[in-house]
């Protein structure tokens, strides 16, 4: 905690390697790509404003304003945006090559970590 804040912590301590960060302003109805993607490394998605609904795996994510979500970018995975629905994220990714990559001891990539914030 600050004097006239508080500190929440989103879960980046685990990225590793060369981080590039990307505000994404969105179109309802955008997509990702048609189909799930992969790649190496991690993804911090977090909604600024609207809404995104990520699908990882087999699992889905609803994210609104102040909703981040944290997972090992070579689960499957895409996102979309509702109809009707403008959307800004604020989307980070941890890149490293596939032949250094190393999960840490500590993380466990099978279940994506999302954190709403109240």
């Amino acid at each position: 905690s600050f004097p006239a804040g508080q500190w929440h912590d989103l879960g980046g301590e685990i990225f590793t390697g060369r981080v590039e960060a990307f505000s994404l302003s969105l179109d309802p109805g955008a997509t990702s790509s048609p189909q799930p993607l992969r790649h190496t490394g991690y993804e911090f998605a977090y909604c600024l404003q609207g809404q995104l609904a990520y699908q990882v795996e087999e699992q889905n994510y609803f994210l609104r304003p102040g909703d981040s979500l944290l997972f090992c970018a070579h689960l499957q995975h895409m996102w979309s945006v509702p109809a009707g629905v403008q959307t800004q994220i604020l989307l980070l990714l941890s890149l490293k090559p596939a032949k250094t990559f190393v999960m840490p001891d500590n993380v466990n990539c099978c279940v994506p970590e999302a954190k709403e914030t109240v």
